[in-house]
């Protein structure tokens, strides 16, 4: 395995957004979320109880993402599951899944929710295999979700 799975730190926080340009809106053409993907500012999620994980390569660049939000009332939402593209198949998703998940069940969520795209049928697949049921579609949005 020449990757390797870590919390985040600030000293990533140009690599991850350079990151999810290339995912969200080179490879996926999300150009609207440019400016936001920008401006986001990562660290929140560790707090209130939740947390954000990159996976990185022996280059020390970033090559997958994941991100727990609490949504209280027992909930969380898992947020940016990404995968570089020559990366995928790799076990790297379902690693940082496997994280994602151990950190909720010991932190005391009894519920995780989450929304994807239809463009995104390999996370579709994904997250159906991994016990989440698509609860609502608005649009060409899928809110998915699994109890803990």
């Amino acid at each position: 395995m020449d990757w390797n799975i870590i919390e985040y730190s600030e000293e990533y926080r140009e690599r991850v957004i350079n990151f999810w340009i290339e995912i969200c809106v080179q490879e996926f053409n999300f150009n609207d979320w440019h400016d936001d993907i920008k401006k986001m500012d990562n660290h929140t999620y560790k707090d209130d109880n939740g947390n954000f994980w990159i996976a990185i390569n022996d280059r020390d660049e970033v090559i997958g993402t994941i991100a727990l939000k609490n949504m209280g009332e027992e909930k969380g939402c898992l947020k940016s599951l990404y995968v570089k593209k020559e990366q995928r198949k790799n076990g790297i998703a379902k690693e940082l899944f496997n994280r994602f998940m151990e950190f909720a069940i010991l932190s005391g969520y009894k519920k995780i929710e989450l929304d994807t795209y239809q463009s995104f049928e390999h996370a579709i697949r994904f997250y159906k295999k991994n016990d989440f049921i698509i609860r609502e579609q608005i649009d060409d949005k899928y809110i998915m979700e699994r109890n803990i």
